[in-house]
């Protein structure tokens, strides 16, 4: 399997917490490690890596990114190394290790990025990204499951889901939430949308993925509740329109043309925008004509 797109995971590192290595090395070498790496030259970046680390013994990003580079080689039990070695070199643990479970997660090896996000609350059990993301792996998990025994994405038939599994994600997001709310919540509250809309480094994902978890299991009122709170903490397109669908749901019609209105009238410069803005214009204007409102 080639991961070569992991590099997109790992290079932000670098500039969303430099490690002590980097603070006191040359970095040269391993930006040449990440240009090797992008074009899949896994070899040439593995000595690049080693050649930093051998200048700078504490640079986990290096441990990390020739991780990702052996994984891709095959050589399964040296990248697991170097992620161990990384950790030991860290002064923040629980990030790095939930850099090392982020490889797994993204490689849809979700069992074992649960188990490393797990590790996490050993050393934090204030850590809510790691409630989050076991909440994320559980969740995916069983789709995974589900799309393979019989390609039946209704959940809430599912008798694994209603059993438990439902209740156990909703517990692992409603930590997280609660941790993060504690912190953050009278913030998010108080400051103008503009700040928000800027702010990017905000968890409305916790909200926004437990309501897609409610939605699903038709607890609409509870969806649309988690969808403008993350609305609120941090404004994003698809939101308004799920948050629409929802709002349409539960009878709240004119609040439910007002976010498709919203959502018609924002363009994402994303390539993952499915309609253009005249497409998405007389969407949202058809959708509000159906409830009965006339959109200005």
């Amino acid at each position: 399997m080639n991961i070569k797109y992991f590099l997109l995971f790992w290079v932000p590192l670098i500039s969303l917490q430099s490690s002590f290595g980097q603070r006191k090395c040359d970095s040269t070498a391993f930006y040449s490690g990440v240009d090797f790496q992008d074009g899949q030259k896994f070899d040439k970046a593995i000595q690049e890596y080693t050649k930093q680390l051998k200048a700078c013994p504490e640079f986990r990003e290096a441990y990390i990114n020739r991780a990702v580079c052996y994984f891709n080689l095959g050589s399964i039990s040296k990248g697991n190394e170097d992620f161990r070695t990384a950790v030991q070199h860290s002064n923040d643990k629980p990030y790095t290790i939930s850099s090392v479970a982020g490889f797994y997660f993204s490689a849809k090896q979700y069992d074992t990025a649960f188990i490393i996000y797990k590790s996490i609350l050993s050393l934090d059990s204030n850590y809510s990204d790691a409630y989050f993301k076991m909440g994320r792996c559980k969740w995916l998990k069983r789709i995974q499951e589900l799309q393979v025994s019989h390609n039946d994405d209704d959940y809430a038939k599912d008798p694994v889901f209603i059993s438990y599994l439902k209740t156990e994600i909703l517990n692992y997001y409603n930590k997280a939430i609660f941790i993060d709310s504690v912190k953050n919540y009278k913030r998010y509250k108080a400051r103008p949308e503009l700040e928000a809309a800027k702010d990017l480094n905000t968890h409305y994902d916790y909200y926004y993925y437990r309501g897609v978890v409610k939605q699903n299991f038709n607890d609409y009122t509870g969806a649309l509740q988690d969808y403008e709170t993350s609305l609120m903490i941090h404004s994003t397109i698809n939101v308004r329109y799920y948050a629409a669908l929802i709002a349409r749901k539960v009878g709240e019609n004119k609040k439910a043309c007002e976010y498709i209105q919203q959502w018609a009238h924002t363009m994402s410069l994303s390539r993952d925008e499915e309609f253009n803005p005249i497409q998405k214009e007389e969407i949202a204007n058809k959708f509000c004509k159906e409830l009965g409102i006339n959109p200005k």
